[in-house]
């Protein structure tokens, strides 16, 4: 419903990785939370949805042309600014160690909003040096 009213765009790029059920009910929420602040406050009439994917970590960015925002300083005063929703978006993506950006853009006769979300698929991990060097040895091949 929300993709209608705001004639959303969705794309999605590389191959998707899978999230157990927490994460993406996680994820949801987050895009949720930005598309009902893009079609309902900013009045947004365009909005973009990017999910992208690597072999090791993955974004979500989401932009509107909507009318943008004053954004507090720091996510810990989202609550006393009266951004409730950021607040609860902010809250998702630290449960799993995400990093959240929300931002405004500005051009010279209009301006909009940005959510970033990033977090990390799989980290690198090894045991010893000799994986080290066994793991880049394999990369130069």
């Amino acid at each position: 419903m929300l993709t209608r009213e705001a004639n959303a765009r969705f794309e999605v790029t590389g191959e998707e990785a899978r999230l157990d059920a927490e994460r993406k009910l996680a994820l949801y929420r987050i895009a949720q939370e930005a598309l009902r602040n893009a079609a309902k406050r900013a009045r947004a009439q365009n909005i973009a949805v990017t999910l992208a994917f690597d072999a090791h970590e993955a974004t979500a960015t989401i932009e509107d042309d909507g009318g943008g925002f004053d954004s507090p300083a720091a996510p810990t005063a989202y609550a006393r600014a009266g951004h409730l929703g950021l607040m609860g978006m902010q809250e998702h993506a630290q449960l799993f160690d995400w990093k959240l950006e929300i931002g405004e853009w500005r051009l010279e006769t209009t301006r909009g909003c940005v959510v970033f979300l990033f977090w990390v698929i799989r980290q690198m991990a090894y045991s010893s040096i000799s994986e080290i060097a066994r793991a880049r040895d394999a990369s130069v091949l």
